[in-house]
């Protein structure tokens, strides 16, 4: 019986693992800046958009929420490629911590991906 019990216990776990989704492309951007620089960049992004930050911002993302009730939370994570390259990643959070589609809210994650490039440029997100 443990055996099996063990077995199953894996199995979910397993499960767990291959249930969390990559970001798609377009949720996903690399910058020519450090991480320090883009992650000011999406700090001031997120703020300018009005979005409510959700949980503890870290050294290297965000969680914040995008919409009105209900909408959804997401977490906007920036990683560093080199001294002078950052990768940004933005994924919808759900319950359990798992990911999920972020099909609902592709307008407004562009927005904050293009919302970065911009700011880092030097333009004021949203002015055109």
């Amino acid at each position: 019986m443990k055996p099996l019990l063990m077995g199953g216990i894996i199995m979910l776990l397993l499960m767990g693992v291959s249930s969390a989704e990559e970001p798609p492309d377009w949720a996903k951007h690399d910058y020519s800046a450090p991480v320090d620089e883009v992650y000011a960049a999406a700090m001031q992004v997120i703020l300018f958009q009005h979005f409510h930050v959700t949980g503890k911002a870290g050294s290297t993302f965000w969680e914040f929420h995008i919409g009105k009730s209900p909408g959804y939370d997401v977490r906007l994570t920036v990683t560093r490629i080199d001294d002078k390259h950052s990768h940004v990643a933005v994924e919808r959070l759900c319950p359990g911590d798992k990911t999920c589609s972020l099909n609902p809210v592709r307008k407004e994650v562009r927005k904050i991906i293009d919302g970065i490039d911009a700011e880092l440029r030097g333009k004021t997100p949203g002015a055109s």
